[in-house]
């Protein structure tokens, strides 16, 4: 029965699905059901063709859950992958998962796929016999370390892996302010001006007040691009002029990057 789900999905790829014969979907979600409530996590350490994410979105489908669900696949080569458009299992995995959201109409609207992959950030010695507390301000000292050619999303996905303050599955914002590109979570708490503004007019601190502004909420954390300031001095002024825009309630942490 898995084997026949597959080909559904994979109705033009007959070498995968000779060659993989997953769990039924059914049989995942009976075990799911009888295990979690409505507002579950389901984590699956080895995701395969990613029978498990199916389970989950058709269970919420049926009885109007709202679970969630973590896969977990590496990028592993197989023989039984020659001949097929597919590199790894993991990628199998992901479509398997896009294929299925779109075919069975799920509640789900997409999902986030996450790789191991080199840090964005320099890198400070690990080898340090510094105290913990230490060591890990350090890790989360991030000004004047971002690499060359750094991709903006994949940083800022790596911020909030870092920081810890947001979800994974936080949905990312981007617009134009002011002449400066914006990003932000869908929650307005986290604000990240770090790339290059449109015009040649870098830093302009009375721009990035206002999109300060348009931000205003109780609290608020702007990661800031060093390069938005000439020197320490630039640094300084900032800070103070965001303090004169705050009232007693509304906190403002600024992290330069």
């Amino acid at each position: 029965k898995g084997t026949n789900q597959l080909k559904k999905i994979f109705p033009n790829d007959n070498k995968l699905v000779s060659n993989f014969h997953p769990k039924p979907s059914d049989l995942i979600l009976y075990l799911i059901n009888f295990h979690t409530n409505p507002n579950s996590l389901v984590l699956d350490f080895f995701a395969g063709s990613g029978t498990t994410a199916q389970a989950v979105m058709e269970l919420n489908k049926e009885d109007g859950g709202n679970r969630k669900y973590i896969l977990v696949q590496f990028p592993e080569k197989s023989e039984n992958l020659k001949d097929t458009e597919f590199e790894t299992i993991a990628d199998i995995t992901r479509e398997r998962v896009k294929r299925a959201i779109d075919m069975f109409q799920y509640k789900e609207k997409g999902y986030k796929a996450f790789k191991l992959v080199e840090s964005n950030l320099k890198s400070f010695d690990a080898s340090t016999s510094d105290p913990v507390d230490v060591i890990q301000s350090k890790f989360l000292d991030f000004e004047n370390k971002i690499k060359e050619n750094t991709s903006i999303e994949n940083l800022i996905y790596e911020i909030i892996l870092r920081v810890g303050e947001l979800p994974l599955n936080t949905k990312i914002e981007s617009e134009i302010l002011y002449n400066n590109k914006v990003y932000y979570d869908e929650l307005k708490y986290c604000l990240f001006l770090l790339e290059p503004t449109i015009d040649s007019n870098y830093y302009n601190i009375e721009n990035i007040i206002k999109i300060v502004k348009n931000f205003y909420s109780n609290n608020l954390k702007i990661y800031l691009n060093d390069k938005y300031f000439e020197n320490d001095q630039d640094k300084i002024n900032f800070a103070e002029s965001i303090k004169n825009i705050k009232d007693g309630s509304w906190e403002i942490e600024l992290v330069v990057i």
